[in-house]
């Protein structure tokens, strides 16, 4: 084996390691989506209020919330449109390639299919194409 493969495979060290990520990452979600919020308001008091001139003082906190609303779902659009399925194929791709639970399931079906065909004497067409 050569070390360029030793030292880019992937190992498994532990299930409970790659949950506790998993959980992990998706609770700062929910954390992310409130410190949004907070940089939001205090960006809007301190920073953008004071900084606006005059001719836009049209631009309330409601209105400063309804553009960041906007941005917000731009944002979740484009996670939907594009990132979601390249994010889906890489991990059913890591899935697979990886102690797939099901992978070993359908193996060991299609092991038990074969001998009861094989008892039965049904020759299976498509192992011949």
């Amino acid at each position: 084996m050569k070390i360029k493969d030793k030292l880019l495979s992937q190992h498994n060290i532990s299930s409970k390691f790659g949950a506790f990520k998993d959980i992990l990452i998706m609770s700062f979600v929910w954390v992310s989506i409130i410190n949004f919020i907070l940089v939001g308001a205090i960006a809007y008091n301190t920073t953008i209020r004071p900084s606006l001139p005059d001719n836009f003082s049209w631009v309330s906190p409601w209105v400063f919330v309804g553009a960041m609303a906007i941005v917000f779902l731009t944002i979740m659009f484009v996670e939907w449109k594009w990132i979601y399925p390249s994010y889906y194929a890489f991990r059913n791709r890591q899935e697979y390639e990886h102690q797939n639970l099901l992978r070993r399931d359908i193996k060991r079906i299609e092991k038990r299919q074969k001998a009861i065909m094989k008892k039965l004497g049904i020759e299976d067409k498509e192992e011949k194409e």
